[in-house]
């Protein structure tokens, strides 16, 4: 992972080759996470993020909401979303990092982008304590990593996904009718409508009123959740395909390059070239 310095919140991207080869998991505790963005400044990571928390206390604001996070617990962090973290006791926490590489052609793409940023309720400290297990299982492989380490690393995040899925409470709210009816319509039109006004037209209520009820249930706004879905199709086809630059744009939605352009290095803190580069 490394971090640049833009004005509002730095950007901290995920490194496919920080252990020489091109991987899309990374896993490491706390002591080795810290220094990549000074405690307390606003950052906005490209890549899926969760901390298993066994112990301390720590605030986390995610774009506008203030989470207080007290171990055992797992706080989870998805792509755009700009938040700041304030450590109050010294925490012992495992790291796991994913890029959307990472889920390509896998069941999980549309579960982490519907699942809201925040702590994530899980049964008891028994699980924590198996999830932190997984982490380390991950951090161990890559001190040596070997030429099939991605296959082992995609395995573990697998079994660390489904082991999360199974010990999660049941007693979170049911998604309401409105952001699920949202969320069908995102996933079919996303390619061609950017702007929450679209939606909130074709769904026959007002742009404040679906941006509230999908705050209120996700976390983050409902344009936050369009340019995450936006980008992660950016993404799959500079990284996964050859066409230029201006076809994918044409292809998810944009009249000119250059609104593309600029919508990728918001997004991401690089043009899009840049990024097809570093995800080689």
């Amino acid at each position: 992972m490394a971090a640049m310095k833009p004005g509002v919140a730095t950007p901290v991207c995920f490194s496919h080759f920080k252990y020489g080869q091109p991987l899309a998991v990374d896993a490491s505790p706390f002591p080795n996470w810290t220094g990549i963005v000074a405690d307390g400044e606003p950052h906005v990571l490209d890549f899926h993020e969760f901390l298993v928390v066994s112990s301390g206390r720590a605030d986390v604001v995610l774009e506008d909401r203030r989470v207080r996070i007290t171990g055992p617990t797992v706080l989870f962090t998805p792509p755009r979303t700009i938040r700041r973290v304030i450590v109050d006791d010294p925490l012992d926490l495992q790291l796991v990092v994913f890029s959307d590489r990472a889920l390509r052609g896998s069941a999980w793409t549309s579960a982490l982008t519907s699942t809201p940023a925040g702590t994530i309720r899980v049964m008891d400290a028994a699980h924590v304590q198996q999830l932190g297990g997984i982490a380390r299982s991950m951090s161990a492989e890559l001190r040596e990593p070997r030429t099939d380490s991605g296959l082992m690393l995609d395995a573990l995040l697998s079994q660390f996904l489904i082991t999360l899925n199974r010990a999660r409470r049941v007693d979170h709210p049911v998604t309401p009718a409105l952001v699920e009816r949202f969320e069908r319509a995102l996933e079919a039109n996303f390619r061609r409508h950017h702007d929450v006004g679209s939606y909130a037209d074709a769904l026959g209520v007002t742009a404040d009123h679906l941006s509230s009820m999908v705050r209120a249930h996700h976390g983050v706004s409902a344009k936050a959740i369009i340019d995450r879905c936006v980008y992660a199709e950016a993404s799959r086809l500079l990284a996964g395909t050859r066409l230029p630059i201006h076809a994918i744009a044409e292809a998810i939605g944009f009249d000119e390059p250059a609104h593309f352009t600029r919508f990728v290095i918001r997004i991401s803190g690089h043009s899009p070239s840049r990024l097809r580069q570093s995800r080689k």
